[in-house]
């Protein structure tokens, strides 16, 4: 799992991180992490279906990387790796107090 920046504040979490760099022609390509320009980051969006009722989904995210501009219309981003028992605990401590099932 990783925890991952948007514009220096959190913007979620991430299942898997791809470290990618702009092609000559125009496409993102996975690269090594030492030769990426940005990552493409699988975390969880909100979309609305035609009746509009909400749907969590697993979505692509691009991000380039400080100093890297790739099109230059990706927000600049940041990821850090990190286990996934302590915020996966935490939210659930977090519904049961807001539920009121705490002890």
């Amino acid at each position: 799992m990783y925890a991952v920046k948007q514009d220096g504040a959190f913007a979620g979490y991430a299942d898997s991180i791809v470290p990618i760099r702009l092609h000559g022609n125009g496409c993102y390509v996975p690269c090594k992490e030492d030769q990426a320009e940005g990552f493409c980051a699988k975390m969880a969006v909100t979309i609305a279906d035609e009746e509009g009722t909400e749907h969590q989904v697993l979505s692509d995210m691009v991000f380039h990387l400080a100093d890297h501009t790739l099109k230059g219309t990706e927000p600049e981003g940041s990821y850090e790796e990190m286990g996934a028992a302590l915020p996966l605990t935490d939210a659930e401590n977090a519904a049961k107090i807001l539920l009121g099932e705490a002890e």
